[in-house]
Protein backbone atom coordinates (compact mmCIF):
# COMPACT_ATOMS: atom_id res chain seq x y z
CA UNK A 1 0.00 0.00 0.00
CA UNK A 2 1.36 3.39 -1.00
CA UNK A 3 1.05 5.93 1.81
CA UNK A 4 0.56 9.08 -0.23
CA UNK A 5 -2.38 8.78 -2.60
CA UNK A 6 -3.79 11.28 -5.09
CA UNK A 7 -6.69 12.14 -2.76
CA UNK A 8 -4.96 11.94 0.62
CA UNK A 9 -2.93 9.49 2.69
CA UNK A 10 -3.80 5.81 2.99
CA UNK A 11 -4.00 5.94 6.81
CA UNK A 12 -7.45 7.50 6.36
CA UNK A 13 -8.62 4.11 5.05
CA UNK A 14 -7.81 2.51 8.41
CA UNK A 15 -9.97 5.09 10.18
CA UNK A 16 -12.97 4.20 8.01
CA UNK A 17 -12.55 0.42 7.60
CA UNK A 18 -11.44 -2.33 9.98
CA UNK A 19 -8.50 -3.83 8.06
CA UNK A 20 -7.00 -7.00 9.57
CA UNK A 21 -4.80 -7.98 6.63
CA UNK A 22 -1.02 -7.49 7.03
CA UNK A 23 0.18 -4.46 5.08
CA UNK A 24 3.51 -3.61 3.45
CA UNK A 25 3.75 0.17 3.12
CA UNK A 26 5.71 1.92 0.38
CA UNK A 27 6.61 5.62 0.36
CA UNK A 28 9.24 8.11 -0.63
CA UNK A 29 9.22 9.55 2.89
CA UNK A 30 10.17 8.14 6.28
CA UNK A 31 7.86 10.47 8.24
CA UNK A 32 5.15 7.85 8.74
CA UNK A 33 7.19 4.91 10.06
CA UNK A 34 5.78 4.87 13.59
CA UNK A 35 2.20 5.39 12.42
CA UNK A 36 2.53 2.57 9.87
CA UNK A 37 3.38 0.01 12.52
CA UNK A 38 0.27 0.92 14.50
CA UNK A 39 -2.01 -0.20 11.65
CA UNK A 40 -1.09 -3.81 10.75
CA UNK A 41 2.17 -2.96 8.97
CA UNK A 42 4.69 -5.79 8.64
CA UNK A 43 7.20 -3.68 6.71
CA UNK A 44 7.95 -0.17 5.49
CA UNK A 45 9.78 0.22 2.18
CA UNK A 46 11.26 3.47 0.97
CA UNK A 47 11.17 4.36 -2.72
CA UNK A 48 12.86 3.55 -4.97
CA UNK A 49 12.06 0.05 -3.74
CA UNK A 50 14.98 -2.35 -3.48
CA UNK A 51 14.11 -5.74 -4.99
CA UNK A 52 15.85 -7.72 -2.22
CA UNK A 53 14.05 -5.77 0.50
CA UNK A 54 10.74 -6.41 -1.24
CA UNK A 55 11.50 -10.13 -1.43
CA UNK A 56 12.35 -10.09 2.27
CA UNK A 57 9.01 -8.41 3.05
CA UNK A 58 7.06 -10.97 1.03
CA UNK A 59 8.94 -13.80 2.76
CA UNK A 60 7.97 -12.30 6.12
CA UNK A 61 4.33 -12.15 5.00
CA UNK A 62 4.38 -15.81 3.85
CA UNK A 63 5.82 -16.87 7.19
CA UNK A 64 3.11 -14.99 9.11
CA UNK A 65 0.41 -16.43 6.86
CA UNK A 66 1.57 -20.01 7.54
CA UNK A 67 1.61 -19.34 11.28
CA UNK A 68 -1.93 -17.93 11.36
CA UNK A 69 -3.21 -20.65 9.04
CA UNK A 70 -1.83 -23.29 11.42
CA UNK A 71 -3.58 -21.63 14.36
CA UNK A 72 -6.84 -21.50 12.39
CA UNK A 73 -6.69 -25.19 11.52
CA UNK A 74 -6.00 -26.04 15.16
CA UNK A 75 -9.07 -24.06 16.25
CA UNK A 76 -11.21 -25.86 13.69
CA UNK A 77 -9.99 -29.26 14.92
CA UNK A 78 -10.63 -28.35 18.56
CA UNK A 79 -14.09 -27.06 17.68
CA UNK A 80 -14.95 -30.29 15.86
CA UNK A 81 -13.98 -32.55 18.76
CA UNK A 82 -15.38 -30.45 21.61
CA UNK A 83 -19.10 -30.49 22.43
CA UNK A 84 -21.02 -27.30 21.83
CA UNK A 85 -21.02 -25.53 25.18
CA UNK A 86 -23.17 -22.57 24.17
CA UNK A 87 -26.83 -22.89 25.10
CA UNK A 88 -28.92 -20.67 22.88
CA UNK A 89 -32.35 -19.37 23.82
CA UNK A 90 -35.25 -21.35 22.41
CA UNK A 91 -37.98 -18.93 23.52
CA UNK A 92 -38.49 -15.35 24.69
CA UNK A 93 -40.95 -14.17 27.31
CA UNK A 94 -42.95 -11.10 26.27
CA UNK A 95 -45.82 -9.14 27.75
CA UNK A 96 -49.08 -8.25 25.99
CA UNK A 97 -51.17 -6.06 28.26
CA UNK A 98 -51.44 -8.20 31.40
CA UNK A 99 -50.72 -11.44 29.57
CA UNK A 100 -47.30 -13.16 29.52
CA UNK A 101 -46.45 -14.98 26.27
CA UNK A 102 -43.62 -17.37 25.55
CA UNK A 103 -42.51 -17.00 21.91
CA UNK A 104 -40.39 -19.74 20.36
CA UNK A 105 -37.35 -18.48 18.45
CA UNK A 106 -38.44 -20.27 15.27
CA UNK A 107 -41.57 -18.08 15.33
CA UNK A 108 -39.53 -14.86 15.48
CA UNK A 109 -38.86 -13.09 12.18
CA UNK A 110 -36.49 -10.45 13.51
CA UNK A 111 -35.49 -8.16 16.37
CA UNK A 112 -35.01 -4.45 15.75
CA UNK A 113 -34.38 -1.14 17.49
CA UNK A 114 -36.48 1.94 16.95
CA UNK A 115 -36.48 5.25 18.83
CA UNK A 116 -34.19 3.82 21.51
CA UNK A 117 -36.41 0.78 22.13
CA UNK A 118 -36.03 -2.85 21.07
CA UNK A 119 -38.85 -4.85 19.53
CA UNK A 120 -39.52 -8.39 18.39
CA UNK A 121 -41.50 -9.07 15.20
CA UNK A 122 -43.01 -12.53 14.82
CA UNK A 123 -43.69 -14.45 11.63
CA UNK A 124 -47.38 -13.64 12.08
CA UNK A 125 -46.52 -9.89 12.10
CA UNK A 126 -47.07 -9.35 15.82
CA UNK A 127 -44.86 -6.78 17.52
CA UNK A 128 -43.62 -6.94 21.13
CA UNK A 129 -41.49 -4.58 23.19
CA UNK A 130 -38.44 -6.17 24.85
CA UNK A 131 -36.49 -5.05 27.88
CA UNK A 132 -33.06 -5.90 26.45
CA UNK A 133 -30.47 -4.50 24.07
CA UNK A 134 -29.86 -5.91 20.60
CA UNK A 135 -26.30 -6.77 21.63
CA UNK A 136 -27.45 -8.93 24.53
CA UNK A 137 -30.14 -10.58 22.39
CA UNK A 138 -27.61 -11.34 19.65
CA UNK A 139 -25.40 -13.20 22.14
CA UNK A 140 -28.32 -15.43 23.12
CA UNK A 141 -29.28 -16.48 19.58
CA UNK A 142 -28.02 -19.37 17.50
CA UNK A 143 -25.78 -17.75 14.85
CA UNK A 144 -26.77 -20.45 12.36
CA UNK A 145 -30.35 -19.14 12.43
CA UNK A 146 -29.94 -15.42 13.17
CA UNK A 147 -27.73 -12.73 11.63
CA UNK A 148 -27.04 -9.11 12.64
CA UNK A 149 -27.74 -7.20 9.42
CA UNK A 150 -26.76 -3.83 10.86
CA UNK A 151 -27.05 -1.83 14.07
CA UNK A 152 -30.86 -1.93 13.94
CA UNK A 153 -31.78 -5.47 12.83
CA UNK A 154 -31.12 -9.11 13.78
CA UNK A 155 -32.97 -11.43 11.41
CA UNK A 156 -34.04 -15.04 11.27
CA UNK A 157 -32.89 -16.71 8.05
CA UNK A 158 -36.49 -17.81 7.38
CA UNK A 159 -37.60 -14.16 7.37
CA UNK A 160 -35.37 -13.29 4.41
CA UNK A 161 -37.53 -13.03 1.31
CA UNK A 162 -34.75 -11.91 -1.04
CA UNK A 163 -31.29 -10.33 -1.08
CA UNK A 164 -30.02 -8.24 -3.97
CA UNK A 165 -26.68 -6.54 -4.65
CA UNK A 166 -27.27 -2.78 -4.75
CA UNK A 167 -23.92 -1.28 -5.70
CA UNK A 168 -20.65 -0.48 -3.89
CA UNK A 169 -20.62 -4.01 -2.46
CA UNK A 170 -23.79 -3.48 -0.43
CA UNK A 171 -26.77 -5.87 -0.28
CA UNK A 172 -30.44 -4.94 -0.06
CA UNK A 173 -32.42 -7.44 2.00
CA UNK A 174 -36.19 -7.83 1.76
CA UNK A 175 -37.81 -9.22 4.89
CA UNK A 176 -41.14 -10.85 5.63
CA UNK A 177 -43.00 -9.34 7.46
CA UNK A 178 -41.95 -6.15 5.70
CA UNK A 179 -40.30 -3.53 7.97
CA UNK A 180 -40.89 0.22 7.67
CA UNK A 181 -37.59 0.80 5.87
CA UNK A 182 -35.58 -1.37 3.45
CA UNK A 183 -32.61 -3.03 5.13
CA UNK A 184 -29.13 -2.64 3.67
CA UNK A 185 -26.04 -4.64 4.55
CA UNK A 186 -22.76 -2.74 4.36
CA UNK A 187 -19.90 -3.79 2.11
CA UNK A 188 -17.95 -4.95 5.19
CA UNK A 189 -20.76 -7.28 6.29
CA UNK A 190 -21.65 -8.53 2.81
CA UNK A 191 -19.13 -11.41 2.77
CA UNK A 192 -20.05 -12.73 6.27
CA UNK A 193 -23.71 -12.49 5.26
CA UNK A 194 -23.12 -14.57 2.11
CA UNK A 195 -21.20 -17.19 4.13
CA UNK A 196 -24.06 -17.31 6.63
CA UNK A 197 -26.61 -17.87 3.88
CA UNK A 198 -24.47 -20.75 2.61
CA UNK A 199 -24.17 -22.56 5.98
CA UNK A 200 -25.00 -26.23 5.97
Amino acid sequence: MDIQLADGISFEIFEAVDIKTPVIFTTAYDDYTLKAFKVNSIDYLLKPIDKKLLESSLTKYSSLKETYQTDLNLKEVLHSIQPESQNYKTRFLVKKLDQLLSIKTENIAYFYSEDGMVFMKTNSDNKYLLDASLDSIENQLNPNSFFRLNRQYIVNIDAIKSSVACGKGKIMVELNPKPKLPQVISREKASPFKRWLDLG
